[in-house]
């Protein structure tokens, strides 16, 4: 019900798969304490979630705490997990010309330490609003308790503390709400860490009372969790996502009707959609300074290409004014998105 996961779930976006495989890996890694044949599996399913999203690598020294102090089962999980690694290194190397290169570009750019503090402040706070807010704190609970002090509660504390402490120092992660699609991974430690603290209270309680709370608290739980992804559905209208993403559809078949094969279409948010449903080429404009798009104009207008744009409304500043400043000429809106043409420079101009 965690309206993140809803919305990472209701459109095709890498969290809620990077999450269901970090869910296979952990169960796996669990049953292998029972039988040492689920190492394996687990394994493999940890190297799919390193696939699925390459910082899902940091959920290993949870993983190993799960699995236990057992040589055998670790070996087991080391093989189970090779293919995948093996795999993804010739794939770095075939595409990018080394085992540790990814199509990410340079990611240790995007994360600094003083990302940190806003971060942590948005992350407690989003996860105290789309969740139920005690599952915060009741992980303590549990902690305080000995009979939940082994090796569960701290592997699920590094679960958590692993996915969050990484995208607490990521630039993007402070941004807006969806943001908290990065945690979808580590949720479910949060959530798990939460019913031991519920258990961790029942047990204090006469034996002839626990079963009485488990029951009150588990409705509780529930309906505050309904409560709140139903206010937040409807705030943030996420069942609506798919009239919004039709908007990328339609803009890339305005694009083809409005532009002429081969325009180098300036846009960023839009440059998949564009990929996909259109053959023009694209030039990220996130990614140049004026001096870097000026030369790629110049290229452009010598090879006889028209220059066009296709953003939101909101990119407009960043987009064509300071990335990629010109003059730009308004020739269609799609909804929220425009389509922009750069008029050649005036004779004149080009003159001089």
């Amino acid at each position: 019900m965690c309206p993140v996961f809803l919305f990472t779930s209701f459109q095709p976006m890498s969290d809620t798969l990077a999450g269901t495989w970090c869910l296979a890996a952990v169960w796996s890694a669990l049953r292998a304490r029972r039988s040492r044949a689920w190492a394996g599996a687990g394994g493999a399913a940890f190297a799919i979630a390193v696939l699925v999203r390459p910082t899902n690598l940091v959920l290993a020294p949870a993983l190993l705490v799960f699995l236990g102090l057992d040589w055998r089962r670790l070996a087991l999980w080391a093989a189970g997990g090779l293919p995948g690694a093996v795999w993804l290194a010739c794939y770095n190397h075939a595409l990018y010309h080394g085992a540790l290169r990814s199509g990410y570009g340079d990611v240790f750019s995007t994360f600094a330490w003083s990302w940190g503090p806003p971060t942590a402040w948005h992350f407690a706070k989003w996860l105290g609003l789309l969740l139920p807010a005690p599952l915060l704190l009741l992980p303590l609970a549990a902690a305080a308790h000995r009979d939940f002090r082994t090796s569960l509660l701290p592997a699920l504390a590094l679960w958590f503390t692993a996915i969050t402490g990484l995208y607490t120092f990521y630039e993007v992660s402070h941004e807006t709400w969806w943001c908290l699609r990065f945690l979808v991974p580590a949720i479910p430690a949060l959530i798990l860490g939460g019913l031991l603290g519920v258990e961790a209270l029942a047990r204090r309680r006469t034996a002839a009372r626990q079963d009485g709370f488990r029951r009150f608290a588990a409705l509780v739980i529930a309906v505050w969790a309904v409560g709140v992804s139903v206010f937040w559905t409807h705030r943030f209208s996420i069942l609506e996502i798919k009239n919004g993403e039709k908007t990328f559809a339609r803009a890339c078949t305005a694009a083809r009707e409005q532009f002429p094969p081969g325009t180098l279409v300036v846009t960023m948010n839009f440059s998949g959609a564009l990929y996909y449903y259109t053959n023009f080429p694209i030039l990220r404009w996130d990614q140049v300074d004026p001096a870097q798009f000026a030369r790629y104009v110049a290229l452009a207008q010598k090879a006889g290409r028209l220059v066009a744009a296709v953003n939101f409304r909101w990119e407009e500043l960043p987009a064509l004014h300071e990335h990629c400043p010109g003059n730009w000429l308004r020739v269609g809106a799609v909804g929220d998105a425009e389509l922009w043409r750069l008029a050649p420079p005036a004779p004149d101009a080009a003159m001089r």
